[in-house]
């Protein structure tokens, strides 16, 4: 994909924000030598002379056939993806995906104090999604889809400037681990296949399409911390202070969410829903643990402050579990808002990951309400506010993808 998107050599970035590992699929999964056959196959190795004087030595005069067996293809018909090459499913299920979300920006209202601004994801049903198949048929133009519901999934209300002056004592004081996890942290700074594939034996050749699968959500993930990111225009810690000093450049996007924690635990949560735990619980612990080290390596190297980890693994959870109900995951816990209350984190408090997430039972800690008080005031959540009828959540092109990673496992 990078001869697609051409990120690499306009922004000269690769390395810095792994722009190009985001949305290609080589990079993430090593589709390309998954089947071992592109030599075999394709026209790969041999040179357009060589194929050209090949045809003109066997083919002899053309010959119209005079009948054929092929049928056309049933339109949209899911099981087209089998037929199609990895990039070209990538586009397809994104499409398909980022069809069905919207982001909206708005500001707390100040009868609860300072105002704040706050961005919200929803997931969005559209009347006429029922189907491409109706109106491939229908006798008339299908009319326009219209939205017929709307659910608002996850709010993160963004922190005052002082509690990110107050996080800068964490910043500098995880300082100290550069040098250990210096390795680590440059080896991070592209997609992270190469740590989860250790977990779970993870491989091109045993499971191509769990590795598709991850791709998919890591590129969907990005498109939504991205503007998250944006809208909340958060500064990052080199701006605070001289001081800080990061170990990597500095990305040029803003800090909160931390999409390296948004990603991490958005790619953990779904390997939890698709591989059995067969190991009595230590496989929560892993995957967990991963992306709580992922994260915090990036306060380490100076580009993160801790509140921004903490809201990323809200957000990514919440992107998780919202990309395994449209794969059609059943026994998922009803679908709530979560909301990341920016004004109320701790400006002294660490980032960690066990005050969202139990792994001796595998779910979220309960949220902080008025009637149960929990240690984590800065995260709450309700009944989704939705709008019109129930929201339909399966999207037939991801749930295929994930029929196809479920039969790896």
């Amino acid at each position: 994909m990078t001869g697609i998107t051409g990120i690499t050599g306009i922004t000269g970035i690769t390395g810095i924000t792994g722009i190009t590992g985001i949305t290609g699929i080589t990079g993430i999964t090593g589709i390309t030598g998954i089947t071992g056959i592109t030599g075999i196959a394709a026209t790969a190795g041999a040179s357009p002379d060589a194929l050209i004087g090949h045809r003109d030595a066997i083919v002899g005069e053309w010959v119209p056939p005079t009948t054929t067996t092929l049928k056309a293809h049933r339109p949209g018909d899911v099981e087209h993806l089998r037929r199609w090459e990895p990039a070209i499913r990538a586009f397809v299920v994104d499409q398909d995906l980022l069809s069905a979300v919207r982001i909206v920006r708005g500001q707390t209202d100040p009868a609860s104090g300072p105002t704040a601004p706050f961005v919200s994801l929803y997931h969005l049903d559209y009347d006429a999604d029922a189907d491409f198949d109706a109106a491939a048929t229908a006798a008339v133009t299908p009319a326009a889809p219209s939205v017929k519901a709307a659910a608002r999934l996850a709010t993160i209300v963004r922190p005052p400037i002082d509690v990110f002056a107050a996080q800068l004592a964490l910043v500098a004081s995880w300082a100290d681990l550069r040098a250990d996890r210096a390795a680590e942290i440059l080896s991070q700074l592209g997609p992270q296949g190469a740590f989860w594939a250790p977990v779970l034996n993870v491989q091109p050749h045993r499971t191509p399409w769990t590795l598709e699968l991850i791709a998919t959500v890591l590129r969907f993930a990005t498109f939504v911390e991205q503007r998250f990111k944006h809208e909340l225009a958060c500064r990052r810690p080199a701006e605070f202070a001289p001081q800080v000093q990061p170990m990597i450049p500095t990305p040029g996007h803003g800090a909160l969410p931390s999409g390296h924690a948004t990603e991490a635990f958005a790619v953990a949560r779904v390997l939890l829903a698709l591989a059995p735990d067969r190991f009595g619980g230590q496989l929560d612990e892993m995957l967990m643990r991963q992306a709580a080290r992922i994260a915090i390596n990036r306060t380490i190297a100076g580009v993160h402050f801790p509140v921004d980890s903490a809201a990323g693994q809200m957000l990514g959870l919440v992107i998780g579990e919202y990309l395994l109900a449209r794969c059609g995951v059943a026994n998922l816990p009803s679908p709530i808002e979560w909301k990341f209350d920016g004004p109320a984190y701790p400006g002294d408090a660490d980032f960690d990951f066990r005050q969202q997430y139990d792994t001796t039972n595998g779910t979220r800690r309960p949220p902080h309400t008025a009637t149960t008080a929990t240690a984590t005031p800065w995260l709450t959540a309700d009944a989704p506010v939705s709008t019109g009828a129930a929201p339909k959540w399966i999207g037939a092109p991801i749930r295929w993808l994930w029929q196809q990673a479920t039969k790896e496992w």
